[in-house]
């Protein structure tokens, strides 16, 4: 039985020893665990922040300035926009298309780590071990599964691991080795590793600025941690000159993006929504929290944090190098988001990102070179790395169960399309009461605090209004709790009531309230989006 069970593992290595096999193995894992039923659930959280200031550029052709209900909307840069309008392009204007976005950046950087792995370690057992782990993850199918859902997240990983990839590659060898495989042997050609270097030169600055471009400045501390760590390793910062031609590459690109926006907005009104980065370091309050983080985070990127752990904790041997440079880089990272007072560990994803990549080197060391000492054994036996089929296996099984339940869970728990629908319902019949005989059935729909917590329950609204003939506008009017502004008379504004705690902003509803404003409304409406409550005034 155990002779069986040997042959069919050695058969299984074997196969996926081989390129192609290995390569098809990861990009239909990833097909499997990212795409299917994508489109289930309406929106939810956040997506709607992404989805639809896309499909404004689409129906406008204003590509650079991102609107939300006719707001213009530059808390993020516009790199998720744009992703999500270039496969709604193609898909339609729905749900799966929007999510898609996610799910093929999770199968392409999966992909990349394959092919790092493959240069960097060598054989090709070692790159579907990368890759795999690399996709079964938790920290992207577990809650808020980010691998899944219209967010920047996985646009933004995507981006920030092949600048990763490419720094290494432009850096060259370390020193102690690092990286073997393909690297290492240019690098004895002098002449041929310089050409290597300049034909990666532009693809980095490239890289550079689309990952500026989907969500600013976020991912630099993941890639200070990677230059830390080269610099500890090796003791030698002259390679560093090689990223300058990128850097500069990078910084044209977004200035000329950056200088164009700002002469698009100059004389635009309403002023934009705008967001420093700055709002999130070191915030009043969390300071428990950002101290924490490092243990979040390692917890948030389990089980390969540990891997990475144990390469540094048990010194192994052979051509570990590669899996001890990654590690360093890693935990270095999150040292960095965590003096620039970072609380949430879903900031501090690209740093974990080099997690999976260390994956190959434990197993390879466990399985040719077992270290000295029992407890580097006994701890590696614990962890089953001599045996990283059934930890992937189990993962993507995991991954798989879980993405079926969050789906449900979104359907009929957090999202807004339901209370979308009813409101549209809601407003519909009420607009088509008061519409005078010859008048088109329209009007507005004003809000500021609920359009910037649940988007989508308006524009699940103003998609079920039209289904009854009826034209509904949503406008988002920012500081409504200040200003007090009022609809014109027969339109309709939604304000959210419930007692959640709100972190940049206070509730606007007791200052309606005071004010007196709802002396000359009618309630015409009432919902519940997850946990966020609202009501709709008609303005007589």
């Amino acid at each position: 039985m155990h002779a069986g069970r040997h042959k069919t593992t050695r058969t299984l290595r074997r196969v996926l020893s081989m390129r192609w096999p290995s390569l098809l193995l990861v990009v239909a894992l990833g097909a499997a665990l990212y795409l299917p039923f994508l489109g289930y659930a309406g929106f939810t959280q956040s997506e709607g922040f992404r989805v639809f200031p896309a499909w404004h550029m689409l129906h406008s052709g204003d590509f650079l300035v991102t609107r939300l209900f006719e707001q213009p909307y530059l808390r993020k840069p516009p790199g998720m926009p744009w992703a999500i309008a270039a496969m709604s392009s193609i898909f339609g204007e729905n749900e799966w298309a929007a999510r898609s976005v996610s799910g093929f950046s999770m199968i392409l950087g999966g992909v990349l780590c394959w092919w790092a792995a493959r240069r960097w370690y060598g054989p090709t057992w070692y790159a579907s071990l990368a890759g795999v782990a690399y996709l079964v993850a938790p920290m992207f199918w577990a809650d808020p599964g980010p691998g899944r859902a219209a967010e920047i997240e996985a646009l933004h990983n995507l981006c920030v691991l092949s600048v990763m990839v490419l720094i290494v590659e432009t850096l060259g060898p370390l020193n102690s080795g690092l990286p073997v495989g393909q690297v290492s042997r240019l690098s004895a050609n002098q002449h041929q590793f310089r050409l290597h270097r300049l034909l990666l030169i532009p693809a980095l600055g490239l890289a550079l600025a689309a990952e500026f471009l989907v969500k600013g400045p976020s991912g630099f501390p993941a890639l200070g941690g990677l230059l830390l760590a080269f610099l500890f390793t090796t003791r030698n910062a002259k390679p560093f000159l090689w990223l300058l031609p990128a850097l500069a590459i990078a910084a044209a690109l977004v200035l000329w993006w950056y200088f164009s926006l700002k002469a698009a907005i100059a004389h635009i009104e309403p002023p934009p929504v705008q967001e420093p980065p700055s709002q999130f370091l070191w915030t009043p309050g969390k300071e428990l929290k950002v101290l924490l983080l490092p243990l979040n985070a390692l917890v948030a990127g389990l089980p390969f944090t540990l891997t990475a752990g144990y390469v540094l904790a048990f010194q192994l041997r052979g051509s570990d190098t590669t899996g001890k440079f990654l590690s360093w880089a890693m935990f270095l990272g999150i040292a960095l988001y965590t003096v620039l007072g970072v609380s949430n560990a879903r900031y501090v994803m690209p740093a974990l990102l080099l997690g999976p990549l260390t994956f190959p080197a434990c197993w390879e060391n466990l399985h040719w070179h077992w270290p000295r000492r029992a407890q580097a054994r006994k701890f590696g036996r614990i962890l089953q790395l001599h045996r990283p089929g059934l930890v992937l296996t189990i993962l993507a099984a995991a991954g798989a169960l879980y993405s079926v339940r969050l789906e449900h869970r979104k359907s009929f728990r957090t999202s807004g399309l339901a209370a979308g629908i009813k409101l549209g319902d809601d407003l519909a019949s009420d607009i088509l009461a008061h519409t005078l005989p010859g008048q088109p059935p329209a009007a507005q729909l004003w809000g500021d605090e609920y359009i910037d917590t649940r988007p989508e329950v308006l524009w699940y609204a103003r998609r079920e209004a039209a289904t009854k003939g009826v034209t509904l506008r949503p406008i988002w009017k920012p500081g409504l709790d200040k200003t007090l502004a009022l609809p014109p008379a027969g339109s309709y504004l939604i304000l959210r009531d419930d007692d959640g705690k709100r972190e940049f902003r206070d509730p606007e509803w007791p200052a309606f309230e005071k004010a007196g404003v709802f002396r000359n409304a009618t309630p015409v409406a009432t919902g519940t989006a997850h946990v966020f409550t609202f009501r709709v005034y008609r303005i007589d």
